[in-house]
């Protein structure tokens, strides 16, 4: 309606966390077709917690911005193929790492050899935080300083993101999961992650 429709619109406050109310509105503009909107939830249910985030568009996603979600979902599908037990908690970040790097320069946004931009971190312009983190008795639970391998029964998220500063935009896709024996189940199983199902959800009134 005609107050709704609003959205974040400085990528340097608003692209982790929403700031303080106060403030807020100095970050607020009205949305346009073409748009992407990335949303982050935290949820809780009988003292446990969860959290998800999935970037959807306004209409139909413009093609530019496709190749950034479809680079990030790349991302997210490999870094969750190394979370099963046995594995190093920071597998899965190495792996973002590489993946999104290698889309920033397929894109021409980084120019240069993968291995040397991961080495010198110029990545981090546009990938500025770890792949996820654990959840359970709070969003970002406490990790106590884990520097091990994934056990049965570890819940944790996966979250790689793009932030395009030039562009203002910012695309984030999180997936919490549960280590079992073999592998992961996905907590967020019925959420739309792929772009055709996004867009199909979005089309309904």
């Amino acid at each position: 309606d005609e107050r709704g429709n609003d959205l974040l619109d400085d990528w340097r406050e608003g692209h982790l966390h929403l700031r303080p109310r106060r403030r807020r509105h100095a970050l607020l503009r009205r949305l346009r077709e073409g748009d992407i909107v990335s949303m982050d939830f935290g949820v809780e249910l009988e003292g446990y917690f969860g959290d998800a985030a999935l970037t959807v568009p306004v209409g139909t996603i413009a093609p530019e911005r496709e190749k950034l979600l479809r680079v990030t979902r790349e991302s997210l599908d490999r870094a969750i193929e190394q979370v099963k037990p046995g594995n190093h908690w920071n597998d899965p970040h190495d792996v973002t790492v590489k993946v999104l790097t290698e889309g920033l320069v397929q894109l021409g946004l980084l120019q240069g050899e993968v291995d040397k931009l991961i080495e010198t971190g110029a990545y981090r312009d546009f990938y500025m935080h770890r792949a996820g983190h654990w959840i359970g008795m709070d969003v970002h639970d406490v990790s106590v300083n884990f520097d091990g391998n994934y056990l049965p029964g570890m819940t944790f998220t996966i979250e790689p993101a793009l932030t395009i500063p030039d562009e203002r935009v910012y695309v984030r896709l999180e997936d919490p999961l549960f280590i079992t024996a073999t592998g992961v189940e996905h907590v967020t199983k019925t959420l739309p992650m792929e772009i055709a199902d996004i867009e199909a959800v979005m089309r309904k009134k």
